[in-house]
């Protein structure tokens, strides 16, 4: 047995002795202190199997018990201490992603300095480890060949919950799906963004020319199944994305694909839309999800005009003071009521330059990144944005583009060291 390992050995016996112990005294501390040592015994022994994690772990939704993280950004917080260590900060595109995340995470610091409390400070934090801490994770699967292999798991599960989210529908008398306990809008953000990357990446997928259109065909019947009206916006800003952008796509079958799709999308919520108001003078109209969300944005727009430099400060609409309760479920309205004007120009600097970014890095990865930048922008603007599991998702491919530019990078400068060299001698 080698060093490393004996010493996980003895660290994990030492812990769960301890985490027994606390079992009997407080049961919610001894399974956060479980789930720890798990992590930490995961990040000594095997870094690329915990990284691999994060990704199915965008499913993980719910929150720790006794805590106000979900399972999926405890992965992510413990996946990503190995990939931070040994991340290519020398390579240009990774470099100028994290200095355009410091850039904002600076500005959303005036905010949190105007309107100082311990639900900013924390916040603040889950932005970093949203934006950083994944594309630290995504490279790191490309440096250890694992991307397309986590790509692929993806849609895999993806599809298997896309089929619940159908038999779910169809069980609920055509509601709204909620598979599994997810949320509607969350079923519609994964299945658009597999959707996409079968669309974007077919052939770095691996599954096979006879298994992607009926795998495209079962993912668009889970998010129509969803209901998700900001999912199916940001799908058809995704897919137009790639088809302008990508050069290897026949025009022909771009045609086919958005053409029916961009049809059946725009029939449903022009529908949805007539249906709500069609209710707005009814008693239930408080209840319906567009009169909600309009009244939830005047609310938001009013707090704005009370701080329009800095706003209220980061998640200020979940205190019990608060005029608004709940986000205003669209990330224009949510950046005015946080952090202003200041935090609103930030923010959509963060996203003009990973843009910027993706777009000049030319791959096929870097291009289905960009096209869920995209799509979680334009879904945004319907729903919540700063959330764990789609945004997760979002920026571990960025990430794995970052670190497949690296690894081009580096293996173009081999011969070339390698001819330097024989031309010296």
């Amino acid at each position: 047995m080698g060093y490393r390992a004996a010493v996980v050995v003895v660290a994990a016996w030492g812990l769960a002795l301890y985490v027994g112990r606390l079992a009997v005294l407080s049961p919610h501390v001894a399974t956060r202190a479980a789930l720890l040592a798990a992590a930490a015994c995961l990040v000594v022994a095997r870094p690329r199997w915990l990284a691999l994690a994060v990704v199915p772990g965008v499913f993980l939704t719910r929150r720790v018990p006794g805590g106000s993280m979900s399972f999926s950004d405890g992965l992510l917080i413990a996946g990503c201490v190995v990939p931070f260590l040994v991340a290519s900060w020398r390579e240009p595109l990774f470099r100028r992603l994290f200095f355009i995340f410091a850039a904002y995470e600076v500005v959303l610091v005036t905010t949190v300095i105007a309107h100082p409390s311990g639900r900013a400070v924390v916040e603040w934090m889950h932005r970093f480890l949203l934006l950083g801490g994944t594309v630290a994770v995504g490279a790191y699967l490309t440096r250890e060949g694992l991307a397309r292999r986590a790509l692929r798991l993806f849609v895999l599960v993806t599809g298997f919950v896309a089929a619940a989210a159908i038999v779910d529908t169809l069980t609920r008398g055509l509601g709204p799906a909620y598979p599994f306990g997810l949320h509607k809008n969350y079923v519609g953000a994964v299945t658009a963004a597999a959707l996409l990357l079968s669309f974007a990446i077919p052939q770095e997928l691996r599954l096979g020319r006879r298994v992607v259109p009926p795998m495209q065909v079962l993912l668009l019947g889970g998010l129509l199944a969803s209901q998700s009206r900001g999912a199916e916006f940001g799908l058809v800003a995704g897919a137009l994305v790639v088809v302008v952008l990508h050069r290897g796509l026949r025009w022909s079958r771009a045609v086919l694909v958005m053409g029916p799709l961009v049809f059946v999308l725009a029939a449903l919520s022009v529908n949805a839309e007539f249906s709500a108001s069609a209710h707005l003078d009814s008693s239930r109209a408080r209840f319906e999800s567009f009169q909600i969300r309009r009244t939830a944005g005047g609310e938001a727009l009013q707090l704005w005009r009370e701080s329009p430099l800095v706003g209220q400060g980061l998640r200020s609409y979940l205190d019990q003071n608060s005029q608004l309760q709940t986000s205003p479920h669209n990330i224009v309205y949510e950046a005015l009521v946080e952090s202003g004007i200041v935090g609103l120009a930030a923010f959509f600097l963060l996203q003009g330059g990973a843009v910027l970014v993706l777009r000049r890095a030319g791959s096929n990865l870097a291009l289905a990144a960009l096209a869920l930048v995209v799509a979680n922008l334009v879904h945004g603007l319907f729903d919540l944005y700063w959330v764990a599991g789609t945004l997760t998702l979002t920026w571990l491919v960025v990430g794995m583009a970052a670190g497949e530019a690296a690894h081009s990078s580096r293996s173009q400068s081999g011969p070339q060291l390698e001819r330097l060299q024989a031309e010296l001698s």
